[in-house]
């Protein structure tokens, strides 16, 4: 049964304030990335061409606040997180400016647009809907961190389930890199750090921007968060959202494995160094972007359109989409 008021301002749906359907990733990012036409759930995979949305928000939201929170956050996205980075600025500083507040506001609407899309208990989050709704300041119990996605793999992100957008939940924080817990038979999660008094913990992924998100019970003591902080920051390549500040130096966050496995899990600064190595090893010492740039070089686009053709073919035979593509492709081979 669907809702009959409007999830952010609760008024009823009506002939003069309409439903509408909300987009889980704003439409300015979709048309920055118009190649990620596939949508991953943990249930499942399928091919989504228009983008996910929800309907159960109402035109006056949609159309305002929500629309000028979009408008922020995809130019940010655009102008300081759209083109891929070198890999070797991979131990850089990158300088970049905010509106903290407009962010975090922009990330907290993603959140819960996903939340609900996933069926998942919201009601923590009603405060700071309400927020953004009075255009009030935030409750001070979410906290933000952020770095850059920059690929250290030999291969080009587009071998892998390219996924410039995305979100995982409780991403899991990891002291050992994984293939030296794969080569040691170690389990997945030894050596983590559980994040403890959090109603919710996620990773969106945007570009080249990374945020990992803490919603905070309101019973958890500041002494805790502050515990978390520092591991978080010091240990970690991450660097947390202060209120107030809009000018941030930020760093790497990416392994080589989130490449091969997505954003489930994000290593500390002494398994990123461990995971280099293995790379570094595998290609017996070479730059690892040394060897991506001739990987690509050996590769016409209608190479990488083939392929994606008949990867896509492969696991969506229903699709008339795909089918099309798939018929069109092969038809000028004949």
């Amino acid at each position: 049964m669907k809702k009959k008021t409007c999830a952010y301002c609760h008024r009823d749906f009506n002939e003069k304030n309409k439903r509408t359907a909300e987009h889980i990733f704003p439409q300015g990012l979709l048309e920055l990335y118009p190649e990620q036409d596939v949508s991953f759930t943990p249930e499942k995979v399928f091919k989504d061409n228009s983008g996910l949305t929800i309907a159960d928000v109402c035109q006056e939201c949609n159309n305002g606040i929500l629309s000028e929170l979009d408008s922020y956050g995809c130019d940010l996205i655009k102008t300081q997180f759209y083109k891929e980075i070198e890999y070797n600025c991979k131990d850089d500083n990158f300088i970049k400016t905010i509106d903290e507040e407009q962010l975090k506001k922009w990330l907290i609407k993603i959140s819960y647009n996903y939340m609900r899309s996933r069926k998942k208990d919201c009601d923590f989050m009603g405060e700071y809907i309400s927020s953004i709704i009075k255009r009030d300041c935030l409750p001070d119990n979410v906290d933000i961190f952020f770095g850059v996605h920059i690929n250290v793999s030999p291969l080009p992100d587009k071998c892998y389930n390219y996924m410039p957008l995305l979100i995982c939940e409780n991403p899991i924080l990891l002291g050992t890199s994984i293939q030296l817990s794969f080569t040691l038979d170690l389990p997945m999660e030894y050596n983590s750090v559980s994040i403890e008094g959090a109603y919710e913990k996620l990773l969106v992924k945007l570009g080249t921007a990374v945020f990992y998100i803490i919603y905070w019970k309101e019973k958890t003591p500041l002494t805790v968060r502050e515990q978390y902080y520092k591991l978080l920051t010091q240990k970690f390549s991450l660097v947390q959202i202060k209120k107030g500040i809009n000018e941030y130096s930020i760093k790497r966050v990416s392994a080589s494995t989130n490449l091969t496995l997505g954003y489930g899990h994000l290593l500390s600064n002494s398994a990123l160094e461990q995971d280099e190595k293995y790379i570094l090893a595998s290609l017996n010492g070479r730059c690892a972007g040394d060897v991506r740039r001739e990987f690509e070089a050996m590769r016409t686009d209608r190479d990488w359109k083939v392929g994606k053709v008949l990867v896509e073919n492969a696991i969506f035979p229903n699709n008339k989409k795909v089918q099309k593509e798939y018929e069109e492709m092969f038809k000028e081979d004949e």
